[in-house]
């Protein structure tokens, strides 16, 4: 399947996100067997948060087992994925879109996150289009000095 996109799971059963897919379609039981399996689940966990907000109930949506309470959304400074995305790994051998997985293998498993001068510029410059308004509304200011401080 080719993913057009620099994001992953965000799943249609939320039914709050666009172009996303069903966590069903990425179950396959062969990426159990995949040696870099652990490194992939590493990679991820190791993304910078870039988003969080708690929520009341989080649970999945294959074993309907509660998730953190916090809906955490992370980055690599290019890809940006859905912090639970660990679990449909670990728990449902959801398997990544070839695109991410190759990412994640030539960076050898390690997130480095680009220094940039402008955080603003460099987190909307990611791919929201996940979400109906296709963009990140992270509630970043764009200047410290728009604020005024008393």
């Amino acid at each position: 399947m080719t993913w057009p996109f620099k994001w992953f799971g965000f799943w249609q059963e939320d039914e709050k996100y666009v172009n996303a897919p069903s966590v069903r379609e990425f179950c396959q039981s062969e990426w159990w067997l995949d040696k870099n399996r652990p490194g992939v689940m590493d990679y991820l966990d190791q993304g910078a948060t870039v988003w969080a907000v708690g929520s009341q109930k989080n649970v999945c949506h294959l074993c309907h087992a509660p998730l953190p309470p916090t809906l955490a959304i992370c980055t690599d400074g290019e890809w940006v994925w859905n912090h639970h995305l660990i679990h449909y790994i670990k728990e449902h051998g959801v398997i990544l879109p070839q695109s991410f997985y190759s990412h994640i293998t030539l960076n050898q498993f390690k997130v480095t996150i680009p220094l940039v001068n402008d955080e603003y510029q460099a987190l909307q410059s990611l791919d929201w289009s996940m979400f109906k308004n296709g963009s990140a509304r992270l509630g970043i200011r764009q200047k410290a000095s728009d604020e005024h401080y008393p």
